[in-house]
């Protein structure tokens, strides 16, 4: 009976709804009242007007719900603000520390070395970044002073007029009144050989002084990975040559320097580097 009496009414002869097609099966003449009571606001059977009435209800409540929680978003950073909190959003919002800032920008300027290269060849590119009482270190040769001396060096390396480099710091660090700093890290060369072009990675240390014109260093070395190739030391630097000083292994400046990398050691162990 109760089969016939769905049959009857005939499902197909109701008009069909949005919620009646979704969700809701055949119902009795007095379920469906009860339903339409209940249902929401300003929703009536028409299909897609129907539809847009209730895509209409939608957009009211996300627009009241972003309004919400737009406010309550106000309230927190208002209140955030006083002291003794701290806003969660603060460090993204807030410029950067004088700190942060001198590290960033003596980054940039180690990283800007290979463009030096690329625009002004590998001797003037790499001694532009120089101060003109650089130290100058090279593998196989004694130690120079100025850049002059250091240009006239890195001219006679062997690299070949397609050869690239470029540096890749792992470490960046300013002291803490902003004057001067290092960085260390690996130096990649790109050496045209035949067809295929080989890679070479050195590594590197560079003492920087803070100047007018801005980051420049004032004491560089590399090490190699392989022994480097042998290199006549140009006469012309002759009189750039730093002179050996005579130092006591257990008193003045070495010991000093032995102390402080014992003290180094001890603390990278402890600590951590």
């Amino acid at each position: 009976m109760q089969c016939q009496r769905h049959a009857k009414e005939g499902v197909g002869r109701r008009k069909p709804t949005l919620f009646a097609r979704a969700s809701f099966p055949a119902q009795s003449g007095r379920a469906r009242q009860r339903w339409r009571k209940t249902r929401a606001p300003g929703y009536s059977e028409g299909g897609d007007h129907g539809l847009n009435q209730v895509q209409t209800v939608r957009r009211r409540m996300l627009l009241r719900t972003r309004s919400v929680l737009f406010s309550i978003l106000v309230v927190v950073g208002c209140r955030s603000g006083q002291p003794g909190h701290s806003f969660a959003g603060a460090a993204l919002l807030a410029p950067s520390s004088e700190a942060e800032a001198a590290h960033d920008e003596l980054l940039r300027a180690d990283l800007g070395r290979a463009d030096s290269v690329a625009h002004l060849g590998f001797a003037n590119g790499l001694t532009s970044n120089f101060t003109s009482d650089v130290l100058y270190l090279r593998g196989g040769l004694p130690i120079l002073r100025g850049s002059l001396a250091a240009r006239a060096v890195l001219s006679a390396e062997s690299l070949g007029t397609n050869a690239s480099v470029r540096w890749q710091p792992v470490r960046a660090e300013a002291s803490s009144d902003f004057k001067s700093g290092f960085t260390y890290g690996y130096t990649i060369y790109g050496i045209a050989q035949g067809t295929a072009p080989a890679l070479r990675v050195d590594r590197y240390i560079a003492f920087w002084r803070k100047e007018a014109a801005g980051w420049r260093i004032a004491g560089y070395a590399e090490t190699y990975g392989s022994p480097p190739p042998a290199m006549a030391l140009p006469t012309v630097v002759a009189d750039s040559v730093v002179a050996d000083a005579p130092m006591s292994p257990r008193r003045g400046a070495l010991e000093a320097i032995r102390i402080a990398d014992t003290d180094f050691s001890r603390d990278a162990t402890k600590f951590g580097t």
